[in-house]
């Protein structure tokens, strides 16, 4: 029940964002050459995997490379989620960490 609330919310990011133009205002992140919304849904600690990398830069505009992020700050570490996919087909999830609290990020499918 929980992966059904996270794909609905994920999905209601993307149908939101699909009527925008194509530059991205939400704070959002790329990662493998995906891009992730930043939700501000947070997540206990005790899901969190691994550190999967950083956040090598920050944007004004939309990002374009992995590591680049807009709204988040340099430095942020991400990390897999447990029981939950990176980057599967039109679905994904990676947490970050800020302010030491643990947030979920959805993979934004255009």
């Amino acid at each position: 029940m929980l992966k059904n609330l996270f794909a609905l919310l994920g999905l209601g990011i993307i149908l939101v964002l699909s009527g925008c133009s194509n530059k991205m205002d939400s704070p959002h992140f790329m990662w493998n050459d995906m891009i992730y919304i930043a939700t501000y849904e947070p997540i206990v600690e005790e899901e969190i995997i691994e550190v999967i990398g950083t956040i090598s830069r920050v944007v004004e505009g939309t990002v374009k490379e992995s590591g680049e992020g807009k709204g988040i700050a340099q430095g942020t570490r991400l990390y897999q989620i447990k029981g939950r996919e990176i980057s599967s087909g039109k679905i994904g999830y990676i947490a970050y960490e800020m302010d030491d609290t643990f947030y979920i990020a959805s993979k934004y499918h255009q």
